[in-house]
């Protein structure tokens, strides 16, 4: 038997049934609320007002679409609030490595590849997995579609 997809799986790609998947838990539609900033990113430099800003950009742009087209609720926003500090932060040493170079001297004067790379790396494959779970690659996102209802109705006859 093959892995089980969770429900929400289903849902956003269309091959939802009730007579299926009608006794799984479904989470109840619900507002994304927006986190608070300034708990997940403190400091009162610059660059963590910046940070803090591309954080609450992407938020604003990503959370009504996914919420919509893939029914992200309340409940799972952690996902999303992960990303968006993920790729604020990917920003933000992105924009440290521009200061200081690709290349910084090391102890004895040689060049060595600046450590943040390996930061900037850190925060790629965490996009990555966060994109991927959000349905957020092109690849996932290309196979997004909205649940068709035996009513007819509109997507959110599910929830009744």
């Amino acid at each position: 038997m093959g892995t089980v997809r969770p429900i929400h799986e289903h849902i956003r790609s269309g091959t939802y049934r009730d007579d299926r998947h009608g006794d799984k838990i479904v989470l109840p539609p619900a507002d994304l609320v927006e986190p608070k900033w300034t708990d997940l990113l403190p400091g009162s430099s610059a660059e963590a007002k910046r940070t803090r800003k591309d954080a609450a950009e992407l938020w604003s742009r990503t959370a009504p679409v996914l919420s919509l087209a893939a029914g992200l609720t309340d409940a799972q926003r952690e996902t999303l609030a992960m990303f968006c500090v993920s790729v604020a932060n990917y920003w933000a040493v992105t924009r440290e490595i521009s200061r200081t170079g690709n290349l910084l001297k090391g102890r004895t004067g040689e060049l060595v590849k600046n450590p943040l790379h390996t930061v900037r790396t850190m925060y790629v494959n965490e996009i990555t997995a966060l994109r991927k779970e959000l349905g957020l690659s092109p690849a996932t996102a290309a196979r997004i579609t909205r649940p068709a209802t035996s009513s007819g109705g509109d997507s959110d006859d599910i929830w009744d």
